[in-house]
């Protein structure tokens, strides 16, 4: 049996491990997934590198090796992404410290084994871009959910969700998110369980990485919970 319950002190390793591991495991395959711009990349540089060799020249080696590390450099992109984000996530050093009576796990009762976080907090701000006329202080934030990749398909993450649903009304709040659009297994879940979607600005985590965001449309998804 599972249920969904607050975070103790004592889970405090094991739900950090949960979040951060699928994290890392996720975030680069659902940028692959979706996309084409970077795949569509790869193709044109190879044409370009091969085309250029033979117009210069140049050993078919040094082009060859040229292309794979251009497709290395590109594909590195979700890995690097997400090790920035990681690191912008101060707030994920001490959870139960930072986010006590907020932060919830799905655990299994008979095993007592950790299945998915998730957590919600203030909403302290909404971007235009979001939706008009909403104001930031009736929502809550839901944050950091997560679900261990062999424990999918069993309907942790949407009893995770309904958990923050009830809390925000509680509190007489509804509900806010903000996601990326290539997460598009995000985009369909929340989709699927009542949320509104609008698309937001493009971002990046550092100015450096600032092109290949605009490359890899890393652009912000904004979901509503109103119901």
């Amino acid at each position: 049996m599972i249920r969904v319950r607050l975070l103790e002190k004592k889970d405090e390793r094991e739900a950090f491990t949960i979040w951060k591991e699928e994290m890392i495991y996720q975030w680069p395959i659902e940028e692959w997934n979706y996309n084409k711009n970077g795949k569509t990349l790869y193709f044109l540089s190879a044409a370009i590198f091969f085309a250029l060799s033979k117009i210069l020249k140049y050993d078919i080696f040094i082009s060859t090796s040229a292309v794979l590390f251009w497709i290395l450099l590109v594909h590195l992109h979700g890995y690097n992404t997400v090790r920035f984000y990681l690191k912008s996530r101060k707030d994920m050093d001490k959870l139960f410290e930072n986010h006590e009576g907020r932060f919830f796990v799905a655990e299994n009762t008979q095993t007592g084994e950790l299945l998915g976080t998730v957590l919600f907090k203030d909403c302290k701000s909404i971007s235009d871009k979001a939706c008009l006329g909403k104001k930031a202080e009736d929502f809550i934030e839901l944050g950091s959910l997560m679900v261990k990749r062999n424990r999918r398909k069993l309907g942790i993450g949407k009893m995770l969700v309904e958990k923050i649903i009830e809390e925000a009304r509680k509190l007489d709040k509804r509900v806010f998110l903000v996601t990326s659009i290539h997460n598009q297994t995000a985009d369909r879940f929340y989709q699927k369980n009542g949320f509104t979607r609008t698309v937001g600005e493009i971002y990046s985590f550092t100015k450096v990485m600032y092109v290949f965001a605009w490359l890899f449309e890393h652009r912000s998804l904004y979901f509503f919970f109103e119901k």
